[in-house]
């Protein structure tokens, strides 16, 4: 049977909560008592999974100690089904790590927050990961079920935990790799979505400010980190940060792409490199590019922000900057876990540096 944290607490003759916050090296414990609760702990077998509490490898379901996360996604009423690819993409990290982690997920589909808190009692979790942008009232109305961790480039909700890209570092990260292989006259590629056909819930945020609305875009975070470190200053955005905007009911992405091709390459000077907001633009320019002669990435080099975790682009072609899985799910796991233990604790806004995957459409032209 697995070692439980009562179990620990039990031999080390201290309280549940304090053996919790001793393990995760949280809260008022002075440091004899953790020493003799991390000792305590290992002597019974009780192992941390990059800085968790949670022991490795355990088949879900078996331990006294199992996490349960609710994973929910808002859909439209009119568009009740949601795609198992999207739902991969959305929650990805999260149930890989809690599968490793005797850690129980359940993904459920709902219309809005009305029909999640009457369906409360039969999907009751420990915690919640959202991971689309949600009017305030609807995240402050998640706070009282459980404890929530915002998943989303949208940090902007107060006593909210959250686990974010860092976008400003990443778009940092993309620059300088780009200007390390030689290339200085770089093309920024952005889209304003409306009408997203792959998940509707932008009308979910209708009775919110101007500026809530805007935030909740899918780039709107990754395009003010391009603005705040190349056109702070500059009214309008510089030239060479190209943002396109897609109706999703009239335009599709290889379309938007190119119409990017073309307007960056009547740049000038003209680009030896684009760095798009998505990897799905990237790919489509990249068809365009290539159907057209070009050579990629010999006569024009690609970058961009991976949509999978680094563990998944082992094999991918594009070059781009990606999180780590194990890194964010750890970090979920553990924002949970410390909201249990002390639900008044002040809110963590976690920000993650991606990794750099080196694929094969960035040139290294210094050669």
């Amino acid at each position: 049977m697995s070692v439980t944290l009562a179990d620990i607490a039990q031999k080390a003759q201290v309280s549940p909560m304090t053996a919790s916050r001793a393990l995760r090296g949280i809260g008022r414990v002075n440091a004899q008592t953790r020493e003799h609760v991390l000792s305590v702990a290992k002597e019974l077998g009780y192992y941390r999974v990059q800085g968790t509490v949670l022991p490795p490898r355990i088949r879900k379901g078996t331990s006294d100690h199992c996490l349960k996360v609710l994973l929910p996604v808002f859909v439209d009423v009119s568009e009740p089904q949601m795609s198992e690819r999207a739902i991969n993409s959305l929650f990805r990290a999260v149930k890989d790590y809690l599968d490793q982690a005797n850690g129980k997920w359940c993904v459920e589909c709902f219309n809005d927050i009305e029909q999640l808190e009457k369906r409360w009692d039969k999907i009751r979790s420990h915690g919640i990961v959202v991971r689309q942008p949600l009017p305030r009232d609807w995240v402050t109305r998640l706070t009282k079920l459980a404890p929530v961790v915002y998943m989303t480039p949208q940090d902007i909700h107060d006593n909210v935990d959250a686990v974010v890209s860092h976008e400003a570092r990443t778009t940092t990260q993309i620059l300088n790799h780009l200007r390390d292989h030689g290339h200085e006259h770089i093309a920024w590629i952005g889209i304003k979505d409306t009408n997203r056909q792959d998940v509707k819930y932008s009308h979910y945020m209708d009775g919110e400010s101007l500026f809530h609305q805007r935030i909740a875009s899918t780039h709107a975070s990754t395009l003010a980190a391009w603005w705040m470190l190349m056109g702070l200053d500059e009214l309008p955005c510089p030239d060479n940060m190209i943002i396109l905007k897609r109706d999703w009911e009239k335009a599709s992405i290889e379309q938007i792409a190119e119409q990017a091709l073309d307007q960056a390459m009547q740049l000038s000077p003209r680009p030896t490199a684009i760095v798009p907001a998505s990897d799905s633009l990237a790919n489509a320019m990249i068809k365009i590019a290539e159907s057209r002669g070009m050579n990629i990435p010999d006569d024009l080099s690609f970058m961009t922000y991976g949509g999978m975790p680094v563990e998944d682009l082992l094999d991918e072609r594009l070059t781009c900057v990606a999180l780590r899985k194990q890194d964010t799910g750890s970090a979920i796991v553990e924002l949970i876990e410390r909201r249990m233990a002390n639900p008044d604790a002040i809110a963590l806004s976690m920000k993650f540096q991606g990794t750099i995957v080196k694929g094969k459409t960035v040139r290294d032209i210094r050669k």
